[in-house]
């Protein structure tokens, strides 16, 4: 994931500290609202995929498995990814 700026994280912070709506629906599972959602899990911060595998299709079956590896980390704690965004 590339870093969200400064005033992204402080956009993002204040945005769960007015509203904990958001921090509960990460802890029961589900996405923020969808504003939120979207600056936080926007296909856009994901910087390059790549891999050294022969394969040369753009996303190979190694770099499927880290993304469901990641979603299985994300669905155990999903306040992870939160802290993964610097918040």
């Amino acid at each position: 994931l590339s870093p969200l700026g400064q005033k992204a994280r402080a956009e993002l912070f204040g945005e769960f500290v007015s509203d904990t709506s958001h921090v509960r629906s990460l802890l029961a599972g589900s996405a923020p609202g969808l504003e939120l959602a979207d600056r936080l899990f926007s296909a856009q911060h994901v910087s390059r995929v790549t891999c050294t595998c022969p394969d040369k299709t753009p996303i190979c079956k190694h770099v499927v498995a880290v993304a469901y590896a990641v979603a299985e980390r994300m669905t155990e704690d999903p306040m992870r990814f939160i802290r993964w965004r610097g918040l």
